[in-house]
């Protein structure tokens, strides 16, 4: 009977050492795609992300219709930026924001407020930054949105 119970762990000892490590990046295993479906009133193909996470992964949205919520900030050379609060916006951290390009609906409208963003996302930028923004809307529709960190 011992020994039956110390085969039983022994095969369970040798069975965890086993590799299970995650496979690395840009290995064969499939990344997390981005679920894109009809949202927000749009019959389109629209991926809602947040703005962090859009932010933290910019690559996994180029080329996509995408929807997420920021504070919408005008610079002082008049360039549109969408950044993750208005404090960020303060901080004038552009690698941590996403430029705003007109197309049906205009960003300027929306300029010291929260909103909600709709359009094109691409890696391109207009202008030469030092610190580049993680790529550019090309605004489709644009409404108010509440955050709830701000009071």
């Amino acid at each position: 009977m011992k020994a039956l119970v110390f085969l039983g762990l022994a095969t369970s000892l040798l069975l965890g050492c086993v590799n299970n490590e995650s496979p690395a990046p840009g290995s064969s295993s499939k990344a997390a795609l981005p679920v894109c479906s009809a949202y927000g009133g749009f019959a389109g193909r629209v991926c809602p992300v947040s703005i962090y996470a859009l932010i933290a992964t910019p690559t996994t949205y180029y080329g996509k219709t995408i929807a997420f919520r920021g504070y919408i900030h005008r610079s002082p050379d008049g360039t549109i930026i969408v950044y993750p609060s208005s404090e960020a916006a303060a901080s004038n951290d552009l690698a941590s924001a996403v430029l705003c390009s007109s197309g049906r609906e205009s960003c300027e409208s929306y300029a010291g407020k929260y909103a909600e963003l709709f359009g094109d996302f691409t890696d391109k930028t207009e202008q030469d930054f030092f610190f580049k923004p993680v790529g550019t809307i090309k605004l489709t529709h644009v409404r108010s949105a509440k955050y709830p960190a701000e009071r």
